[in-house]
């Protein structure tokens, strides 16, 4: 997800700020290629991320939109819908300042009275969010309600960063839920939990059409 992306350090098989602009950056570029091209579509491209608390789906994906097309979900999602240009906007900053990432520590107090057993090396673990959050993305909801714009998403890796943990305490929620395999750090494409996204690009399930877009 764009929230973590630059922040995973290189120990993690992470990338810098700077390659993670040059990466994004690429992935704008692709996505506009993809609206000239594909027929039909107006000039007027948005292209939208959900960053992970708002997120349903656990896998990276850009949502690309002919702004003259647009229905009414778009108003009901714009809480959530960040434009990509606002996460370029946040990552030439972080690139700017020679930003460094260092391994953080996962948030994992030691409570026996309220603690469960995590799917990450059989450890207790235990997320004392507030008001009541007993998970990271719960946490960034609540702390973040609305995430739309480079404020809010500065605001989220902040936060992230000096507050919950880092990028490993998203890859441990992520482990214990079933969507990232411990051992490789890639995305699960099992059916339990189902990742339509992760499945796809694992070449696991064939989207009708997508080979001819």
């Amino acid at each position: 997800n764009l929230l973590v992306v630059g922040l995973v350090p290189s120990e993690l098989d992470g990338i810098s700020p700077r390659e993670a602009l040059t990466v994004v950056e690429e992935m704008k570029a692709a996505a506009l290629r993809f609206a000239r091209n594909v027929g039909g579509w107006s000039d007027q491209v948005g292209l939208y991320v959900n960053v992970f608390g708002h997120n349903n789906v656990n896998s990276l994906f850009v949502h690309i939109l002919d702004m003259t097309e647009v229905g009414p979900g778009f108003s009901v999602q714009a809480f959530k819908n960040c434009p990509l240009d606002a996460v370029l906007k946040v990552l030439r900053e972080e690139a700017a300042s020679s930003m460094t990432v260092s391994v953080s520590k996962p948030i994992m107090p030691m409570r026996p009275s309220r603690s469960r057993v995590s799917s990450v090396g059989g450890k207790h673990f235990f997320f004392a969010g507030t008001d009541g959050a007993t998970s990271l993305k719960a946490e960034i909801i609540g702390r973040i309600p609305v995430l739309k714009d480079a404020s809010s998403f500065r605001e989220a890796r902040r936060l992230l960063v000096e507050e919950l943990g880092g990028a490993g305490t998203l890859r441990e929620e992520l482990i214990r839920a079933g969507f990232v395999n411990e051992d490789t750090n890639q995305l699960t494409t099992g059916n339990n939990p189902f990742n339509i996204f992760a499945k796809c690009a694992a070449g696991a399930l064939q989207q009708p059409n997508m080979a001819a877009e």
